[in-house]
């Protein structure tokens, strides 16, 4: 167990705000300032540098950041390791995702795995994409699920599954010329709900528009699914997701999903990814391996 000192050190690196960090974990700013001004004393190094609207690490707390990160990797480690003594009877497995990601895997993938092991808890982090990749990188989540993701070397993708856009829209939305595929053109005509730009998919957009010189003009934007599903459901407008994103609502006929016809649309991929050279618990590893399968599967289906 690493010390409190080290966890309070944590929490002003993850805030930047020493009040901030006091308030999330339950003491008063002046007994955290003393905390590190004590692991200051015990290093003979300056560990943050003051500023008006928060705190910044300074080379010094920098490594020692990185010690804890790697103190709390053994601690999961060990965790895991003594879970597996009991062959899956318990264990931990903390997945990271985005927007996109969450209702199939709550919906779809856990209860699943949950049935075959109910004693494996779990921690869903839902965040963007690069919140995802930071997540894995800092050992805060076992596993990454993100779209399109950027190469990092200390990333390893497990698994990469073609996950082409859709248009995504109410059945009663549908019309008999848009079942054989949607053009840029029908887009621009139909009301358009979109997320916002720091998404993937946003950014996957802007670029087919820079393409073929075409702008998109949505009628509302917003980075939670929900709101956009409920949208495109009760105005009849029209939202672009991999099938996995609305895997349910196809399912039970809330939604449906046409093709769309530009060819960026459908070169698009999602990602399994972990931490390079990370040690798996066997809760993590056999998680891992249900959700390649379940995956694989969602992504079959969205091809029939």
């Amino acid at each position: 167990m690493i010390s409190s000192s080290y966890r309070y050190f944590l929490a002003i690196s993850e805030d930047l705000s020493i009040r901030k960090a006091a308030e999330r974990v339950h003491i008063s700013p002046s007994a955290l300032s003393r905390q590190v001004m004590l692991l200051e004393a015990e290093y003979g190094q300056p560990l943050l540098i003051r500023k008006a609207n928060g705190v910044e690490l300074t080379a010094a707390g920098d490594i020692l950041l990185r010690h804890i990160h790697s103190l709390l990797r053994q601690e999961h480690a060990l965790k895991g390791d003594l879970a597996d003594l009991g062959n899956l009877q318990s264990g931990h497995v903390r997945v990271a995702c985005g927007n996109g990601f969450a209702t199939s895997l709550a919906n779809l993938i856990l209860p699943e795995f949950y049935e075959l092991h109910p004693g494996v808890t779990y921690t869903v982090i839902v965040a963007p994409g690069d919140e995802v990749m930071r997540s894995i990188i800092e050992d805060q989540a076992d596993i990454g699920l993100t779209f399109n993701p950027p190469s990092h070397p200390a990333i390893e993708v497990i698994g990469s599954f073609k996950a082409p856009l859709l248009a995504v829209m109410s059945p009663h939305a549908t019309c008999r010329k848009l079942n054989e595929g949607v053009s840029l053109e029908d887009l621009a005509k139909l009301p358009l709900a979109l997320p916002r730009f720091n998404h993937g998919i946003r950014r996957l957009v802007s670029q087919v528009e820079m393409a073929e010189g075409l702008r998109l003009r949505p009628a509302m934007e917003s980075n939670s699914y929900e709101v956009l599903t409920s949208f495109i459901v009760n105005r009849r407008g029209v939202s672009l997701f991999p099938y996995f994103s609305v895997a349910q609502e196809v399912k039970e006929k809330k939604l449906n999903a046409l093709p769309l016809t530009h060819a960026m649309f459908q070169s698009t991929t999602a990602a399994i990814v972990v931490r390079r050279g990370r040690h798996s618990s066997l809760a993590a590893t056999e998680f891992l391996k249900h959700l390649k399968q379940q995956i694989r599967a969602l992504e079959d289906t969205g091809r029939d």
